[in-house]
């Protein structure tokens, strides 16, 4: 059946052929069939049924003075093979388009108002939709079709379910303008390999991106302000994740699937559980730029065979805050600048040494901590069972009970004497006491082993444990000055053979001398 257009803008706004079931072509008044339809700008609405069941059309040219499109209004039109929605168009009817089943490419110029799901109902051959408007409706949420998606910086929004379902969607780039990705807006979109999250995104939504087993990469560009749950569950293949951002969250925990993470120098914080039970990583680089990981962030990344850093000095300042949060509590391997740390020097910057620093650390053989050092926190060397030789200032004032726990070697503890009147009033000795199966030894400024102590005429007193379990003392001369020696001040100096005590001393106090056999 051929219908022959008179008057066009009438026409677009009339509902003339809306009990015409069968499909029919449009003609002009000089009989020609109409295949390239373009509306007049005095067109400000098409309406119900308009051109419905037009099988000629192959495409249409809606002009900027139309803000709506009736139900069924091109409904049937088996031809069309490309859209352009303008942005003046605030709302399109039901099954506006549905049936068009020649369509392939859209392009959304305004995100619509008014929103009718089923406005592209029967439109199965979409392959590529161009969204050039500031919010994405979830117009084609479920298209199987759907392989492509050009996103401009335009959009700044991405409704919930605006792709979900659209299992064939393969590309797609979200630009730097997005700032919400909304629940489930990727959901079940398997055919996607990669996704770059820009750092322009403040929120993201529950699932956003749930079942989409196909992706193998993720880059993570945002610190988002709002993030929801389960954004990447059950996405069982991805392999490789980019961190690009201040604050790692916690978006791939419990996927064994994750085998390497490339963590920027902008990141600063890695968040709790981060990276819980992923079991596929087995390395890690850890910029200089973290200053605190947080609560079982590596806890269960059974497979973690080496944590890799370029700056000692900057992995000491690092807190962390417990034993699973530091990655060598499974990698058990530290390596400096691509060599593994065996001999651990402390660089003179650190005053401190942080709880957990070097725990589970089983390669470390020797560790010398410089008299910059005051303190020594809860494991920071914990369980490191390789640990044979450490060498320790008396400027240390502090050292946690448990800061060497699990050390099982004997252990060879050199203590530097720099000014041996002050070494008499030193507490390292008896900080030391906490260890067990260690031997101290006392080193002079050459670096020899202090066997015979000549304290000097200044010292008035030896305080408690000053030399305890100083097994490298063989004699100590003790000078007229000292009228007291402390408690347990030379216990269990296994090797002290002569002790040379003058009259002048007039308090010796329990044990000072016990267990030197």
């Amino acid at each position: 059946m051929k219908v022959k257009i008179i008057d066009l803008p009438t026409f677009c706004q009339n509902q003339l052929l809306q009990n015409i079931q069968s499909p029919f072509i449009l003609i002009d008044e000089d009989l020609n069939e109409i295949k390239e339809l373009t509306i007049p700008e005095s067109v400000t609405y098409i309406g119900s049924k308009a051109f419905i069941n037009c099988s000629g059309l192959i495409s249409i040219n809606i002009p900027n003075t139309v803000t709506y499109i009736s139900p069924s209004a091109f409904a049937g039109c088996t031809s069309l093979t490309s859209l352009t929605i303008p942005n003046s168009v605030t709302s399109i009817g039901e099954y506006a388009f549905s049936g068009c089943s020649s369509l392939e490419s859209i392009i959304m110029q305004n995100s619509l108002r008014f929103l009718n799901k089923n406005m592209f109902d029967g439109c199965d051959n979409i392959r590529e939709v161009t969204f050039d408007c500031e919010e994405i409706r979830p117009i084609f949420s479920g298209l199987l079709s759907l392989t492509k998606v050009i996103i401009t910086d335009r959009v700044i929004t991405i409704d919930s379910q605006a792709f979900s379902g659209c299992s064939g969607l393969s590309s797609m780039e979200i630009p730097n303008s997005v700032t919400s990705i909304g629940e489930n807006a990727f959901r079940y979109c398997s055919s996607l390999t990669s996704v770059t999250i820009p750092n322009s995104v403040t929120s993201i939504g529950n699932n956003a991106f749930q079942g989409c087993t196909g992706l193998n990469f993720v880059n993570y560009l945002c610190d988002p302000t709002s993030i929801g749950n389960s954004i990447f569950l059950d996405c069982p293949n991805i392999k490789e994740v980019k961190f690009d951002c201040e604050i790692v969250r916690k978006l791939f925990n419990n996927n064994s699937s994750v085998a390497k993470i490339t963590l920027t120098d902008k990141v600063i914080s890695i968040d709790r559980e981060a990276f819980y039970k992923c079991s596929g990583l087995t390395s890690v680089t850890i910029p200089n730029s973290v200053t605190s990981i947080g609560e079982y962030a590596f806890s269960g990344c059974s497979g973690l065979t080496s944590v890799n850093i370029s700056d000692i000095a900057k992995w000491c300042m690092i807190t962390f805050a417990n034993q699973d949060s530091n990655p060598l509590s499974n990698a058990n391997h530290l390596y400096l600048n691509g060599v593994e740390v065996k001999d651990l020097v402390i660089p003179n910057s650190m005053t401190s040494i942080n709880a957990y620093t070097f725990a589970n650390c089983i390669s470390l053989n020797s560790v010398t901590v410089p008299n910059s050092v005051t303190s020594i926190g809860w494991m920071a060397f914990g369980y490191c069972s390789g640990l044979t030789s450490l060498t320790i200032p008396n400027s240390v004032t502090s050292i946690d009970r448990y800061a060497f726990s699990g050390c099982d070697n004997e252990l060879v503890v050199n203590v530097p004497v720099i000014n041996l009147s002050e070494f008499c009033s030193n507490k390292i000795i008896g900080l030391i006491g906490r260890l067990k199966n260690y031997t101290i030894m006392l080193i002079d400024n050459k670096g020899d082993i202090i066997k015979d102590y000549i304290i000097p005429n200044d010292v008035i007193s030896i305080g408690d444990s000053v030399f305890y379990h100083c097994n490298s003392l063989s004699s100590v001369t003790i000078p007229t000055s000292v009228t007291s020696i402390g408690e347990l001040a030379f216990a269990e100096c296994n090797n002290l053979a002569s002790v040379t005590i003058p009259n002048s001393v007039t308090s010796i106090i329990n044990n000072a001398f016990s267990y030197c056999i």
